[in-house]
């Protein structure tokens, strides 16, 4: 029933002994389906439990579609029954007998769904009733409950009857919102958006009449449909036609408007388009080789590379007065290479800045060394770029570097494992070398997100070598869209570079200079760098094989500034954290995770970031990380939340713990790693 280019719009009718009638009239508006009832209501045909009672004046009796037809053009709507919570026992029992019947029927017409209206917290029976219906039989048909935004005839919160209804149902994932807009908006309208909102019930009483009779929604109304609009909600119109002159139609077209004006989408929006709320497991960049496709993807962006020739242009400038600039070379390493993006900004902010530089283009993904070694000799045949296809935590560097450049950044920042994979660069560093990204903080906020709580709960089990838990302890990276955001994003954890704290733990290496520079720039220029097959066992490093611009073999241990000493990796127990944080909870609310995002610092105040108070315009490199918890919890307005997280390691292997202390404590999750960890 959804459309993509227009709105998709269904017209509620009481009703009908002509079913047929009613679809091709509110065809022929623009309407694309109707929302009806089954069963003519005030009759009370079900008091014998006779199946057979449904039809005979009491049912409508043109059945006469095919089961596409009921799927694609009709909605069912369940009839209301009060006496469900009556204390007299005949009278709920012969309720719920025709509740059932009504169920069933929907299930046997083969209806998408059925609405069905809660008119109070007062909801138990009807929600058991809905919950042992989706449990039973083998029909995919799905329940709308529909829900005002504001009570007419008390002053009772109407989110905690929605909350009560699917919280009795146990968060299942064919429950969905059908929520009423009212005249008098309330003021916590945001929270709506963590819903599973599936249709905007309009009531044609909330349209005001413009100076030329048309009907419009007021400012605060149309804003509010606009983002449910963006959540791909469908819309349904309610109530009589009170614009007697143009009909029916032209309340559609006018929501179509709005539809439009609400398809304005950035170009973050563009790229993730389809994307929304979809699971992906982050990326294992150490034990892992990315495919050339992926590279492609993040190579898209154009604001990054941009940020990151502007950090390399202003770096040099820093680096090498004028004065110096026709004598002094400056070393850049790029770490993690990929296929060339990071050398090619190198190079133009060399370019911009009028300085000099050799650089070296280290890349562990063989596959992707070939391609940059063709680069060397095409594109970048005229500058000084060697190609270096190793681990640049176990690389013998020929000297040391002025500057380093990498993207190692995963959607939490540190979750990729730059910090660790930058540690092993600090061999071959000089004492004022500069690294891009200087550095990076992460950033958590609670979320409210039933959209996404269904979407893991739905992959629980499915992998047989894991616990059923291991869903809910896993960090997933996600175009987070049906969510609520509870707090503002704060501070978790920071790591700056180059860490020179590390000299403590891993001395520098000693270096000597048996050929003088001169001949390691006349030897060294334009070569291609490889590596042994494979390091060697215990832990050893890579050996790499250096080669001049002839391919005669040159020995290493003869190069300017050459390190002797075998690189050995650090304990990486520096790399640990822990950081509890606290906020206060605005209003009554489900929390269902966190949402994770980084701020980085490239150099001084060029900077990126997924946080979306400084998220950098038009940037789609890193969708954020969603923390999910295996249990909702509910929170109340004015309670403080407080939650625990740590980052972990081994040595062998890093990741996250989480946990809530408060308002309740939740299970501490992912304990060990035994469900998620990142290898080293």
């Amino acid at each position: 029933m959804a459309s993509r280019n227009r709105v998709s719009c269904g017209l509620d009718i009481e009703f009908t002994e002509d079913l047929e009638e009613s679809i091709e009239n509110s065809s022929r508006n623009g309407y694309d389906f109707i929302c009806a009832n089954v069963v003519r209501q005030g009759c009370t045909p079900f008091e014998t439990a006779n199946l057979c009672n449904k039809l005979g004046g009491v049912t409508d009796t043109s059945f006469l579609f095919n089961s596409q037809e009921w799927a694609s053009l009709v909605v069912g709507k369940l009839s209301y029954f009060p006496d469900l919570t009556s204390v007299v026992t005949e009278k709920r029992i012969c309720a719920e007998e025709a509740v059932k019947q009504e169920l069933h029927f929907v299930a046997f017409l083969s209806l998408p769904a059925i609405i069905v209206e809660i008119k109070s917290k007062n909801c138990s029976n009807i929600a058991r009733m809905i919950n042992t219906f989706l449990y039973e039989g083998h029909h995919n048909v799905h329940i709308w409950v529909k829900v005002p935004l504001h009570s007419r005839n008390c002053e009772e919160d109407t989110w905690h009857w929605w909350n009560k209804f699917r919280t009795l149902c146990s968060h299942h994932s064919r429950i969905g919102l059908a929520l009423e807009l009212t005249a008098d908006l309330p003021s916590q309208l945001e929270r709506w958006q963590g819903e599973p909102i599936r249709v905007v019930y309009i009531p044609t009483s909330v349209f005001l009449m413009n100076q030329k009779g048309f009907p419009v929604l007021s400012r605060a109304h149309q804003q509010f449909v606009k983002n449910l609009m963006k959540l791909n909600c469908q819309i349904v119109l309610s109530g009589p036609n009170l614009n007697n002159a143009e009909g029916i139609l032209v309340y559609h077209q006018y929501l179509d408007h709005l539809f439009q004006g609400a398809q304005n989408l950035g170009e973050y929006e563009k790229f993730s388009k389809g994307y929304e709320d979809h699971l992906q497991a982050p990326l294992q960049p150490l034990m892992d080789n990315l495919e050339s496709s992926t590279y492609e993807i993040f190579e898209r962006d154009p604001i990054k590379y941009k940020k990151y020739e502007e950090a390399v242009y202003r770096c040099l400038l820093d680096q090498i007065p004028d004065s110096a600039k026709e004598q002094q070379t400056a070393v850049i390493m790029v770490l993690g290479a990929g296929r060339g993006p990071l050398v090619r900004m190198s190079l133009r902010g060399a370019k911009r800045a009028q300085r000099k530089v050799r650089l070296y283009a280290v890349e562990k993904n063989r596959n992707a060394a070939v391609l940059l070694q063709h680069l060397c000799t095409t594109e970048w045949k005229d500058y000084d770029v060697t190609v270096v296809s190793s681990d640049m935590r176990f690389w013998k560097a020929p000297e040391l570097a002025d500057i380093v450049v990498s993207e190692l950044l995963g959607s939490l920042g540190d979750n990729e494992l730059s910090p660790e994979c930058l540690d092993g660069a600090n061999r071959f560093l000089k004492p004022d070398a500069v690294s891009i990204p200087q550095s990076y903080t992460s950033y958590i906020s609670p979320i409210s997100s039933h959209k996404l709580y269904n979407e893991i709960k739905g992959v629980m089990g499915l992998d047989k070598n894991k616990t059923p838990e291991a869903a809910f302890e896993t960090l997933y990276v996600v175009r987070i869209h049906n969510y609520h955001e509870l707090t503002e994003p704060v501070p978790l954890f920071t790591f700056n570079h180059p860490n020179w704290d590390l000299d403590s733990q891993n001395p520098k290496p000693e270096f000597h200079a048996d050929v003088s520079a001169e001949v390691w720039d006349k030897k060294f220029s334009k070569k291609d760098v490889k590596d042994k097959e494979d390091m060697e066992t215990n832990g050893k490093t890579e050996v790499n094989q250096i080669q001049d611009s002839q391919h005669n073999h040159i020995d290493p241990t003869k190069a300017n500034n050459q390190i002797k000493s075998t690189p050995t990796m650090p304990t990486n127990s520096h790399n640990t954290r822990y950081q509890q944080f606290s906020c206060t909870i605005p209003f009554d609310t489900m929390l269902h995770g966190f949402g994770g995002y980084f701020r980085c610092a490239l150099y001084k105040d060029v900077e990126i970031s997924i946080e979306p108070k400084t998220h950098s315009p038009g940037m789609f490199s890193w969708f954020p990380i969603f923390v999910p918890l295996m249990n909702p919890i509910p929170l109340t307005e004015g309670c403080t939340l407080q939650t625990d997280f740590w980052r972990c390691s081994n040595g062998k292997k890093v990741w996250y713990e989480w946990c809530v202390t408060s308002p309740q404590a939740s299970q501490i999750h992912n304990p060990n790693g035994r469900s998620y960890t990142i290898g080293l």
